[in-house]
Parts: C-alpha cells; structure tokens; sequence
C-alpha cells in the first residue's frame, strides 16, 4: 500500500493526476461496517483489512472520524465474537499508531474492549484471546496513557488480567504470560500507578 501512496511515484496510481487508489478505502470502510454488510465473513476480513492500511493511510483515516467511529462502535457490538474480536484489535492497531488527539476519543472503548476479551475466554477461542493481548502489550509500550482512564475508574483490564494470570485450568500458558506481561509493562511505563 505505501508504494501506491508514494507522492513521487506515478506507476501505482489508478486515478491520473491522483495517489494512490482514490476510492479504496471507501470500499474497505464500506465493507468493514457490519450494519451494511451482513456477510459476518466478509465483514471481519474487511475490518482486519481496514487494521493492516491504518499505517499506510494514517492522514486520511484521521479524516474520516464518522466512517471509522460507525466501523469501530457497530463492531464492538456485533453479535459475533469473531467481529468484536476484529474490532478490538483494529482499536489497538489506531491507539498505536495514529496521534494520540485522534484516539484519544477511543479511550471510551476500554471497557468494552475487557467485555470482549472476557467473552473470547469464556467462548474459548484462544487465538483470539492471544491476538487481543498482544495487541494490549503493544498500546501498553507505546500509549500507556489508552488504559488510564479506564484503570482509575474500575482497574481494568488490570483486575481481568490479573484473574487470566491466576487461571490454572482452561488457558494455555502463552495467555497467562502474556497477561502477567501485560501488567508488568504496565507498571514499568507507568510506576505512579501502583503509589
């Protein structure tokens, strides 16, 4: 995708005079909102789809705050665990690399982000679960600050992390790990924390 976007490098643009390939990340945002696409398959691999261009198209995702919030919102709340598991990490892909002004309203999304991660433990879809925490680890190096609110008001995802580290049956190790590394990052970005 960053070949397509290059400014200087005419030979990937579909549209003369124009970068890039104008019209598809409207298709993406079109396909990726489960309440025009009732095709659940389609619809996750769009929102997955939509996770891995956030870096290549970084200005023009900033841009479109209504398509992205319709995405994220009616992701999070599909009736499908494949979906909201989706939407998760496409939450976690924009906390990590886009400014913090332009997720700074994701922040509102913690505790449904728990909700889900909790839900995908007790479906026990543990790949999932692996993919949500691995996500977790990268916003807790990068932007620590996504959980603070979160943490203040009700300690998540602290207190469900803290219960998957304690968990001796059901979960794989990798998950128990990952969890406790989780809290341990945390607490190394940010110590004032535990005070």
């Amino acid at each position: 995708a960053e070949s397509v976007c290059d400014q200087e490098d005419q030979r990937g643009w579909l549209a003369p005079g124009q970068c890039g390939w104008p019209t598809l990340l409207q298709a993406i945002f079109r396909l990726a909102d489960c309440m025009q696409n009732t095709n659940t398959v389609l619809c996750e691999a769009s929102i997955r789809l939509l996770k891995d261009v956030v870096d290549a198209f970084k200005t023009e995702i900033s841009a479109a705050q209504a398509q992205l919030g319709g995405v994220v919102q009616n992701s999070l709340q599909h009736q499908d665990v494949k979906i909201r598991c989706a939407g998760f990490v496409l939450v976690c892909e924009l906390v990590g690399i886009l400014d913090k002004k332009v997720w700074a309203p994701l922040t509102v999304t913690g505790p449904v982000l728990t909700q889900v991660l909790v839900q995908l433990c007790q479906a026990n879809l543990q790949e999932e679960v692996q993919e949500c925490l691995q996500q977790y680890l990268e916003i807790a190096s990068v932007e620590p600050d996504f959980f603070k609110h979160q943490l203040l008001q009700s300690m998540e995802p602290a207190k469900t992390l803290a219960t998957l580290v304690k968990t001796k049956t059901g979960l794989e190790e990798g998950i128990r790990n990952m969890a406790m590394e989780w809290l341990t990052v945390y607490c190394e970005k940010k110590p004032k924390w535990l005070f």
